[in-house]
């Protein structure tokens, strides 16, 4: 159904799921559930869907429970009722991760109560424990920012990282950013080229417009404008504006700004 080998049809993946899904193939509900929040499946689906997670969130199944906060969260098949979602998210985050993590975010942010950033980094945090990258981020940047707590940037690198190994670009940058200057870490301008082109090669855009500047500017390493160059079309590729500005300076021997790691 991912379109392994064959091109992807979102229509007869939706129509297999739900046949699984209606015959209680709790894996095939959740993959139908995914093409709906992604978009690719009908909205009459999405209501099907409510429904099914609906009676088994009443019947006590916590998977079931986050399911059914997030429908009710995004509205998807009902309408939407944030504070309802908060509900039956806290009610299973009693046990499933990522509902600990939605949870926490719409606490965050203030959705569907009042922002309570304390709270909503405590359970962000306990997502991140519990190994979600998503979470680990998100966690990582509250221990950046301060917000909900104290800040602590060598906790935050050493959990972006964590992150980062997993795969995850944005992780990948954050490294890098904290590594560049200006954070309570030691800058480290080798180690930050490391991670910026990492994040790059995994098509993150900021990340290929910072490597190309550190290519320009020979940090962390030696200049080498043709790399420069070859980065800053590829974040130009992905409609960075800034990118196509400081590729025209360098082709007519004008300086490219340094940096500046946030």
């Amino acid at each position: 159904m991912a379109g392994v080998g064959v091109p992807k049809d979102p229509e007869a993946a939706s129509f297999w799921f739900k046949l699984a899904a209606e015959q209680g193939d709790k894996k095939a509900t959740a993959d139908l559930a995914n093409l709906v929040l992604e978009g690719d499946a009908p909205r009459e689906d999405g209501r099907a869907l409510m429904e099914f997670y609906k009676h088994a969130a009443e019947e006590g199944d916590l998977l079931a429970a986050f399911n059914f906060g997030v429908c009710l969260a995004q509205g998807v098949g009902v309408e939407r009722d944030e504070e309802e979602a908060l509900l039956w998210l806290h009610k299973a985050a009693e046990k499933v991760v990522n509902a600990q993590y939605w949870y926490g975010k719409m606490l965050l942010q203030g959705r569907g109560v009042a922002q309570n950033p304390v709270e909503g980094r405590a359970w962000v945090q306990k997502a991140a424990e519990a190994g979600m990258a998503e979470a680990e981020i998100a966690y990582a940047d509250l221990l950046v920012t301060g917000v909900g707590g104290p800040k602590n940037h060598p906790e935050a690198l050493r959990i972006y990282k964590q992150a980062a190994e997993k795969g995850t670009a944005s992780a990948m940058f954050s490294v890098a950013a904290l590594y560049g200057g200006g954070h309570d870490v030691p800058e480290d301008r080798a180690l930050a080229r490391e991670w910026f082109l990492r994040a790059a090669e995994q098509e993150h855009p900021a990340a290929q417009l910072m490597i190309a500047r550190y290519y320009a500017n020979g940090l962390g390493g030696e200049k080498d404008l043709e790399q420069a160059r070859i980065w800053y079309r590829k974040a130009e590729a992905q409609n960075l504006a800034q990118a196509s500005a400081e590729l025209a300076s360098i082709g007519t021997g004008g300086t490219v700004p340094l940096p500046a790691e946030s």
